[in-house]
């Protein structure tokens, strides 16, 4: 009776440890990758692109301005650093060619994070792609939380 109400309980563990995942996010650095998720336009205003676990290398979907303006991407990126500095490089790459639109270093205030901001001028229509690798890793994966705002 034991046994099965150990492998039962091990069983709801491993599942409920499992689900409880936040999913990583890999992508290549190749342009011609096409992201399995879907593209989504971005208006004047703002918001959470969405939070994931920076594994090498990352590449968002396609973002298609849907209003002409000043568009800012920016965050946060925490991870334990065990006294080893970290940094990430964010990238706005252009859709259609590969170019890189702006970039910028991540900046750390404390010990386990970090902050990023990078702008730029866009038009209705323009297709940019936002790239994240580690310029230095730190001992663990690094958390990322993407926002953006277009004014």
């Amino acid at each position: 009776m034991k046994k099965t109400l150990r492998k039962i309980l091990t069983f709801v563990l491993v599942l409920v440890v499992t689900l409880s995942f936040t999913s990583t996010v890999y992508a290549a650095r190749d342009m011609e990758y096409m992201p399995l998720a879907g593209t989504e336009t971005w208006y004047a205003g703002g918001g959470k692109v969405g939070s994931f676990y920076l594994a090498g290398t990352n590449l968002t979907p396609v973002k298609t301005m849907g209003d002409s303006g000043k568009l800012r991407v920016y965050g946060t990126a925490d991870a334990s650093n065990n006294g080893n500095p970290w940094q990430i490089k964010v990238q706005i790459i252009d859709y259609e060619n590969g170019d890189i639109l702006n970039e910028t270093v991540s900046i750390y205030p404390n010990d386990s994070g970090q902050v990023f901001s990078v702008s730029l001028d866009v038009v209705k229509g323009k297709q940019i792609q936002i790239y994240m690798y580690y310029l230095k890793k730190p001992s663990n994966y690094a958390y990322i939380n993407l926002c953006y705002d277009l004014r």
